[in-house]
């Protein structure tokens, strides 16, 4: 039954599953085709999250799953127990999460066997296996894990195997790990960093992602310490009168908590990938003035008729509005001291300093981040404070808590039981350890469920943040892990386009409007929750950098192809652009690249209104007659050059000015001769006639007499 387990294993490295057992990466079925290898999947689930006492049996319930397009026939599964205590979690642990070695015999001996197993395709059955606790061999008088393993295969070998780990009980009384919860109170990424009110509204909902995280992080009996993402804070303050009355009953809510709180990096930004890529200093909001109206924060007006309680200062202004600023819109009073919490195993030894400076009094490292496996929960790093989470403990508890099933959940519950117990009982008693939740994605919704239960369990103690914190620190080691290249690459790009936009701000009248709004996106585009899907942030960074240059392109001289210059002094028409809804201020420098036309006045400042376009007229001489090339360069009152210069062709035929100034002249004194000679023959033409219409009326009457 052993002959595929290395395929099985090398698929399942290829699809990218870590270091998880192979029922945890082949419980979900894919719809399509699938190999040999991944035909099978199993999932063991101990009863009693795998506690078993003196006196009763060891029941497991194993679902298999048919994952291929044909029937599985003559299958066979065995349960395989070993009386050997796991010496340490660490054990454990390694073994529950490495995948086992080709050909390798399972621990310990067959407990018990189903033969003749079918199963149709795309389909799942249960064996339930019941060992009797005398047949374990089970004697210790002390409580311990010990390793359970399920094998599944047919008539041409093994096709999958599920490891899990019960607890012995031999008494009530046993040892306890003291354990601290940190969960994350986060949304779904959002990428301009600022949570509008429609999602607001149905984040804090009556069935909210929000409010089922409030509602699980109140009602746990586990005491969970909550890490609070100060983006929802801020975008429901910057709201004013017109946040959802929701929004504003949440954040009172979360206020009104015993629990622990602390709040996370803006927008759960990555503390140390900027850091590394040369930032200098920890990225942080710079203001929230663009997002801010004045109408949401005006006083209410008097009803007709109350009586006036207050009288205004004779210097304030009548219309003037208090703005909140960052430190209001962030502020949360929390009595923890400030805490930053890195990405897990990203902290290197030159990021504390920088770190420190930030103001993070106290740091949550991962337990790979520090050397020695049985560090305290609170220790000193380079003079940095810092608690530490317990990895293995955190993936269980993750595990748990992001369950699609109640067999997975239960699966996951037995596994992380066993690792306590073990903390425990060769741990050491009353060690105290800390967990964090997974933070790339809102918390499970089971996360109620799975804290309830670990109170539950007699060898784990609920220890607050505060308590973990309170702990006499030991000195420890950083072991440095660094980002990798590719998240760096990623960074230094987003912090140069950063940069860029900071340069080209200097030429709005109020900078901060685009630096601050800029700042924000790019501490959303920095998101831990980024991170859930490995494709995800490389098109984020991408769509950061398109706003980028597009922003930066939004004051431009426009191009209107060649200028035809016909005069010897005259004024070149540049056409310059501004798509921002503020004014704007520029100097443009003239520079012709040939000698055929000399600038008079080289560089010529301009300030032009919101979303406008104006003619700047720059006074230029012709020298002589043909095409010159001219470049035009937008520069900022600072001197910060907006964009790239322009070449401008300038078409300069300034003699055709003198020859069409005297053919129009000629035009027109023939136009204005030939008029005055008609004028003249017509009036001798109206005289001649004139005096013979006389000399008929004389003759007329002389004729008459």
């Amino acid at each position: 039954m052993k002959p595929l387990r290395a395929i099985l294993a090398l698929v399942l490295g290829l699809t990218g599953v870590g270091a998880s057992s192979l029922a945890t990466a082949t419980q979900t079925p894919e719809p399509s085709e699938t190999s040999d290898a991944q035909r099978v999947s199993l999932m063991a689930v101990p009863d009693a999250l795998g506690v078993v006492r003196p006196g009763t049996n060891l029941r497991v319930t194993v679902t298999v799953a048919n994952n291929g397009s044909s029937t599985l026939t003559a299958g066979e599964a065995s349960l395989h127990f070993a009386a050997n205590r796991f010496d340490s979690a660490a054990e454990l642990g390694e073994w529950l999460e490495t995948e086992p070695e080709q050909d390798a015999e399972p621990i310990g001996h067959a407990v018990a066997t189903h033969g003749d197993v079918t199963i149709d395709p795309r389909s799942t059955t249960e064996l339930v296996f019941d060992v009797p606790a005398a047949e374990l061999g089970l004697t210790a008088t002390v409580t311990g894990a010990y390793p359970v393993t399920v094998e599944f295969g047919d008539e041409d070998g093994e096709l999958a195997e599920a490891r899990s780990a019960i607890v012995w009980q031999p008494a009530d009384a046993t040892a306890a790990v003291n354990l601290g919860v940190v969960m994350p109170l986060v949304v779904p990424r959002e990428p301009t960093g600022l949570i509008d009110a429609d999602k607001l509204e149905g984040y804090t909902g009556s069935t909210g992602l929000l409010t089922r995280q409030l509602t699980a992080a109140s009602t746990a009996a586990f005491p969970l310490a909550i890490a609070i993402d100060p983006m929802i804070l801020a975008s429901i303050r910057v709201l004013g009168s017109d946040a959802p009355q929701s929004a504003v009953d949440w954040m009172s809510r979360l206020e009104s908590l015993p629990n622990d709180t602390f709040t996370l990096s803006y927008a759960d930004s990555d503390l140390t990938a900027a850091l590394q890529a040369g930032s200098g200093a920890v990225v942080q909001p710079e203001s929230f003035a663009f997002a801010l109206d004045p109408a949401r924060f005006a006083a209410p007006e008097e009803e007709p008729g109350a009586t006036q309680t207050a009288t205004p200062s004779p210097t304030s202004e009548p219309d003037q509005v208090a703005l909140p600023g960052p430190e209001d819109l962030l502020a949360w009073p929390s009595a923890s001291a400030s805490i930053g919490w890195p990405a897990a195993d990203t902290v290197t030894t030159a990021d504390l300093p920088p770190l420190s400076a930030a103001g993070y009094q106290n740091l949550i490292l991962a337990s790979g981040n520090v050397d020695g496996e049985g560090t305290s929960a609170h220790v000193n790093v380079a003079d940095q404070s810092a608690v530490i989470s317990h990895s293995l403990v955190s993936r269980l508890l993750d595990a748990a808590v992001g369950a699609v099933s109640t067999a997975q959940w239960q699966q996951e519950m037995a596994r992380l039981s066993a690792v306590l117990a073990t903390m425990a009982g060769t741990d050491g008693h009353g060690r105290t350890a800390l967990a964090t939740l997974d933070r790339t994605q809102p918390s499970g919704f089971r996360l109620a469920e799975t804290a309830t239960t670990l109170e539950s369990l007699p060898w784990a103690n609920p220890a607050t943040l505060d308590a973990v914190l309170a702990l006499p620190p030991t000195e420890a080691n950083l072991v440095d892990e660094a980002h990798s290249p590719e998240v760096l690459n990623q960074m230094t790009a987003a912090l140069q386009a950063d940069g860029a936009d900071a340069a080209f701000a200097t030429v709005a009248a109020d900078p901060s409007i685009i630096t601050s709004e800029r700042r924000l996106a790019l501490l959303a585009v920095m998101s831990n929750r980024w991170r859930a899907t490995s494709g995800d942030w490389p098109a984020a960074i991408s769509q950061f950098l398109d706003e980028s240059a597009a922003l930066r392109s939004s004051v431009h001289v426009v191009d209107r192809g060649q200028i035809l210059v016909l005069a010897d002094r005259p004024d070149l028409p540049i056409a310059v652009r501004n798509d921002l809804d503020q004014p704007v201020t520029v100097t443009l420098t003239v520079d012709p690249l040939t000698a055929g036309l000399a600038v008079q006045e080289r560089s010529v400042s301009v300030t032009l209104e919101p979303e406008s376009q104006r003619n700047v007229p720059v006074p230029v001489q012709s020298v002589a007659n043909g095409n010159v090339p001219v470049r035009v360069t937008l520069t900022s009152t600072p001197g910060v050059q907006i964009g790239q210069p322009m070449i401008i062709r300038v078409n300069v035929q300034a003699g055709w000015e003198t020859a069409g100034t005297i053919a129009v002249a000629v035009i027109m004194a023939v136009v204005f001769g030939i008029g005055i000679t008609r004028n003249i023959l017509r009036r001798r033409k109206e005289a001649a006639a004139a005096d013979v219409g006389s000399e008929r009326i004389d003759a007329m009457e002389t004729t008459g007499d």
